[in-house]
């Protein structure tokens, strides 16, 4: 009767480990592998290889006097910032809706994503809360909404002393 308790406890312990160690295994990527899909089929397999690829990624705020638009400045992100905006880029919920909202979008800010010899841009309307994928072309493939202000707080570490930036972060 001990050896039957002892088996059983042993095989109920295996049990247990062999369960632990599936769901644990770190080469499950299944909920990555759906976010990804979900931004890849929303920009399109170019534009996402281009973005998530890019050697070289520069961010330009866009400032508008009366109605032509003048480049105030313009940086070259660093290897961390670059991994900030793809992950902010993968975020599903923003490639999730194009809302129509009164207003004519103004873009604030441009990042150029460069790849071997292809690049695309967006641009964003941080205002609106909008933002724009162009091609090299100039052309507008994708308009959608910004859900979350991760953007405008990237924004404001890129151009610290762009006072509309502040502004929208403190309203």
């Amino acid at each position: 009767m001990k050896k039957l308790k002892l088996t059983v406890a042993a095989l109920l312990l295996a049990l247990v480990s062999m369960a632990c160690a599936v769901n644990c295994d770190p080469n499950n990527e299944k909920s990555v592998a759906v976010n990804d899909s979900i931004v890849q089929a929303a920009l399109g397999d170019s534009i996402y290889n281009i973005i998530t690829n890019a050697k070289s990624i520069t961010a330009e705020t866009i400032s508008y006097a009366d109605t032509s638009k003048e480049n105030i400045s313009s940086v070259k992100l660093s290897a961390d910032e670059q991994i900030i905006i793809k992950f902010l880029l993968c975020n599903p919920k923003n490639v999730a809706s194009n809302d129509i909202v009164y207003g004519r979008f103004l873009p604030n800010i441009s990042f150029k994503f460069k790849h071997k010899k292809r690049e695309c841009v967006l641009l964003f309307d941080l205002g609106l809360e909008k933002w724009q994928v162009k091609n090299a072309n100039d052309s507008v493939l994708n308009t959608f909404d910004l859900k979350s202000p991760e953007f405008t707080r990237l924004a404001n570490r890129l151009f610290p002393d762009e006072k509309f930036f502040i502004y929208l972060l403190n309203k």
